[in-house]
């Protein structure tokens, strides 16, 4: 994230929250600058995030943990620099 700019972190926490009851958590246009590994401190999320959107950020890749989103069936990643997948998510 950009430093001073964790967006901002009330709000993103309410986001993390919501997207436990949800399955979705949106995060476009929020300038992030690397993945929001802290979807993974969350344990309900690895099994019921279905839908995960950080478009429109700056983030240059995709952690190998991706793959273990069990749930996740959306992944809405364009319009940032990301050159490829992690093979975590492309295996069947």
């Amino acid at each position: 994230m950009v430093e001073g700019q964790e967006l901002k972190s009330t709000t993103y926490r309410e986001e993390l929250r919501r997207a436990i009851l949800t399955g979705s958590f949106h995060a476009s246009f929020s300038g992030l600058v690397s993945f929001p590994m802290q979807i993974y401190s969350k344990p309900p999320l690895l099994t019921t995030l279905t839908r995960l959107d950080i478009s429109n950020n700056n983030i240059p890749s995709l952690p190998d943990e991706l793959g273990t989103l069990s749930g996740l069936k959306e992944l809405w990643i364009s319009e940032n620099p990301i050159p490829s997948l992690p093979e975590s998510i492309c295996e069947g």
